[in-house]
């Protein structure tokens, strides 16, 4: 039997990032139904690619091969979370989701390729690019999420909560640390909104 060669730090990443990109696609019930499949997962350049194969009852006729557009938003969002996952390394759901079809959506199998455009700490853009089997571009999304804050609590957020909140006694700084107003909604510390 030949010696089997050590993997490179680079290869142990990609795998790391692929194995990540698999636990985002698991953790959805809803993904049972869609069976996407975890193509490729680069975590440092924020990119991965999810396949998701064509079944009848992902159409939109049982007698043809063309994906249902519902079908088509629901891999984009799919692609853009877990891109999101894969590069902050924690759960981000989708707070924002646009998208533009281009094209009917016929044949085996689609792929989305999802990539992270900005991961601040309270929203992440991403655009997800959907392609046929023939490698035309049959849908375009740009969707924003909201990673979750880390499992563990960051010093600075303990001390900007011990600070006066500019005189509005309505905002209060969550565990997450975000600001929550009750009269104005969700804005992060380091929001440029």
């Amino acid at each position: 039997m030949p010696a089997r060669r050590a993997r490179t730090e680079e290869e142990q990443v990609t795998e790391d990032a692929l194995t990540r990109l698999r636990a985002e696609i698991d953790r959805c019930p809803f993904h049972d139904l869609l069976r996407p499949q975890a193509l490729h997962a680069d975590a440092d350049a924020g990119t991965v690619r999810v396949g998701l194969p064509f079944r009848t009852e992902l159409g939109i006729r049982e007698d043809g091969d063309t994906f249902h557009g519902g079908v088509i938003a629901s891999l984009a969002d799919l692609a853009g979370h877990a891109a999101v996952a894969v590069r902050t390394g924690r759960v981000s759901p989708t707070i924002d989701l646009r998208i533009d079809y281009l094209r009917a959506a016929r044949g085996e199998a689609l792929v989305a390729t999802a990539t992270v455009l900005r991961a601040g700490r309270s929203i992440a853009r991403v655009d997800v690019h959907i392609h046929d089997p023939g490698g035309a571009l049959v849908a375009v999304a740009r969707g924003r999420s909201a990673p979750s804050p880390d499992p563990t609590p960051r010093p600075e957020a303990h001390q900007a909560a011990k600070r006066p909140l500019m005189g509005d006694s309505r905002r209060r700084l969550s565990t997450a640390g975000t600001w929550r107003s009750s009269t104005v909604g969700w804005y992060s510390a380091d929001s440029t909104r």
